[in-house]
């Protein structure tokens, strides 16, 4: 598949330091400290919140993901170096930003919705799980994002 390396350098495949890294979607992932000293490592600074987080939402559930503390700052890098990622392995800009909305006004434990950043889209409503998927083994309705798929609008 296409998921990101997020454990080990993509370069010299050593464990990767609690300090600045590299985010580099060409490459596939983060590239240590250590080799983003070389001329040739294309990429933007990662912080360690953000690697941090990265690795908690790919292993985490809807409602464990839900929970996790996200700040502007935080939620900026997050994006940015996420979209770059979809950018590089679908070979073309992702036009999601009506769904990234939709996602940032979803309720949160904290009870207010996380920051707009661009093309506001429909409101939600609440669907039935999808068959076989994580919310329908816990028994939980997922919201349903309106005017994203052809199937949901």
């Amino acid at each position: 598949g296409f998921r990101p390396e997020l454990g080990r350098c993509v370069q010299c495949e050593g464990v990767l330091p609690e300090t600045e890294n590299v985010w580099s979607p060409l490459a596939g992932g983060v590239i240590c400290a250590g080799c983003r000293r070389a001329p040739d490592q294309v990429g933007v600074p990662l912080s360690v919140r953000a690697l941090k987080s990265m690795r908690f939402l790919l292993v985490s559930d809807f409602l464990s993901a839900a929970r996790l503390r996200i700040d502007d700052a935080l939620a900026t890098e997050l994006e940015r170096s996420l979209r770059g990622f979809l950018h590089v392995v679908i070979d073309r800009d992702v036009q999601a930003a009506r769904l990234i909305d939709q996602i940032r006004h979803l309720p949160n434990p904290g009870g207010k919705a996380l920051p707009r950043l661009s093309n506001p889209g429909p409101g939600s409503t609440s669907s039935t799980p999808a068959p076989g998927g994580p919310a329908a083994r816990s028994g939980k309705a997922l919201p349903r994002l309106k005017g994203v798929c052809r199937w949901s609008q």
